[in-house]
C-alpha cells in the first residue's frame, strides 16, 4: 500500500463519516455520495429498516444529515460517526 499521512480532509466540501463494521473489521471514510455508491444496493438506506432499528421517523440519510460532529450511531453491525 503506498498511503500518505497525515490524511488531511480539511478542504473536503462535503460531510465526512467514519463508518466501522463490525467491531473494526471494516474501518471506511465515506461522504453521503460516496456511502450511496458503495452501499447504495444494500439496506443501509432503506428507510424502514433504519426507523425499525432507530424508532425513529426519519430516513438514515436524513439522520446523516442532521448530524453534528462526533455524534454517532450504532445499529446492527455498524457505528457511523461524523468527523467534519
Amino acid at each position: 500500500m503506498n498511503q500518505q499521512y497525515p490524511i488531511n480532509l480539511s478542504n473536503e466540501p462535503y460531510r465526512i463519516f467514519l463508518c466501522v463494521w463490525n467491531g473494526g473489521e471494516i474501518t471506511e471514510i465515506h461522504t453521503i455520495p460516496s456511502l450511496k455508491k458503495q452501499y447504495g444496493e444494500t439496506n443501509l438506506f432503506d428507510a424502514d429498516e433504519f426507523r425499525h432499528t432507530l424508532d425513529t421517523p426519519f430516513s438514515f440519510e436524513e439522520h446523516l444529515l442532521k448530524m453534528l460532529c462526533q455524534e454517532y450511531y450504532v445499529f446492527d453491525n455498524m457505528e457511523i460517526r461524523r468527523i467534519k
